[in-house]
């Protein structure tokens, strides 16, 4: 069913540490080797003293209408107006060549559009047929995959020998550890691939081979759109309430009434009718449950995973690519970062790249 959730192509979207620099710190003196970080440009200003307003709203959304026009296509501004005028008092005033806009709206913005972008690709369904998510979990898939390079490993030259021989690994890692594989895979998704010092280290063959690596299990097998209706009211629902301090009750009843049934459900024509449960649970144990084109799906649990499983997996995995590619390389999301945190912190600093420069 046509639900007019088109969008053209995926947004690049980066890390950056000003806003809330306590929830980031330690997060960035481990990785500041590793990943290329962002910060605010020199032209954003936070105006601590100054009150949000109407006008603030509205001049927020133009401006992230102007910024990335395909939002145009999927949202209708006055629906999404009843939702955001819910938390503007909470909002942080920021000031952009002498003009007044709000902070947190315009990251809600974003991810919602990321989100919804999300869905597209699930709707659309090709991204399913073209990555990892094609083989759905068949461990029979899984070992004729990785009977297949091996045996090309042995035909080809050294340096694709050693690349076929990760993917022949990788499979059986799936077929032997496939939850805490998955959790690892899973867990890559907290940084954009671009952002991977390592990636743009490498020669090009290195390069756009693990380039189509990330991309090639970037998606993993979503069987229903729940999920990642899901992921976007905890993704919200944890902004709103841990970031911009907004009441518990406030922030739920809102999501529920103005954002999946005020606006998604009517945007959609009934197609999505979806509410979120349980609001005690919501942030219990937040992980990351899937993957649709390197974007995290959020899930909550009752069970933990085993913490030293994953971390030994990891150290395994990656002294075999140092091996077989002959090379050192890192992904330091893996080993340097508790498998278990909630992935949400990171997450919440994903701006959109008009507000960065490279941090130096």
């Amino acid at each position: 069913m046509n639900t007019s959730l088109k969008i053209q192509k995926p947004m690049k979207v980066n890390l950056w540490v000003d806003i809330n620099p306590k929830s980031i710190d330690n997060l960035m003196l481990q990785l500041s080797d590793d990943i290329q970080w962002y910060e605010t440009k020199s032209n954003i200003k936070t105006l601590i003293k100054v009150r949000p307003n109407l006008c603030m709203l509205k001049d927020t959304i133009e401006l992230y209408k102007q910024n990335h026009p395909k939002i145009s296509e999927i949202i209708d501004f006055t629906l999404t107006k009843s939702f955001f005028k819910s938390f503007k008092e909470y909002d942080i005033v920021i000031m952009i060549d002498g003009k007044c806009f709000l902070w947190h709206t315009y990251k809600l913005l974003h991810f919602i559009y990321i989100n919804f972008e999300t869905l597209a690709l699930y709707e659309d369904g090709t991204i399913f047929k073209s990555t990892f998510a094609t083989l759905k979990g068949d461990k029979a898939k899984y070992k004729k995959k990785k009977n297949k390079h091996w045996i090309e490993s042995q035909e080809f030259d050294v340096s694709i020998k050693g690349a076929e021989v990760l993917k022949a690994y990788l499979y059986k890692l799936h077929i032997h550890n496939n939850k805490a594989i998955n959790t690892l895979l899973n867990n890559l998704t907290i940084i954009p691939i671009h952002q991977y010092k390592v990636i743009e280290k490498e020669e090009d063959i290195l390069k756009n081979f693990l380039y189509a690596l990330l991309k090639y299990y970037g998606t993993s097998n979503i069987t229903s759109d729940k999920p990642i209706l899901k992921s976007i009211g905890i993704l919200l629902y944890g902004y709103l309430t841990q970031i911009m301090k907004v009441p518990t009750n406030l922030a739920f009843s809102t999501i529920n009434q103005n954002f999946f049934y005020g606006f998604l459900y009517e945007l959609t024509e009934g197609y999505y009718d979806y509410q979120l449960t349980d609001q005690s649970r919501l942030l219990k144990n937040v992980y990351i449950t899937g993957r649709i084109n390197m974007t995290p799906i959020f899930g909550s649990r009752k069970i933990e995973p085993n913490k030293n499983t994953i971390e030994k997996l990891s150290d395994t995995l990656f002294n075999k690519i140092k091996k077989d590619l002959n090379i050192s390389i890192d992904f330091p999301i893996t080993n340097k970062i508790n498998p278990l945190m909630n992935p949400l912190s990171p997450f919440y600093n994903l701006t959109p790249l008009e507000f960065l420069q490279p941090k130096v």
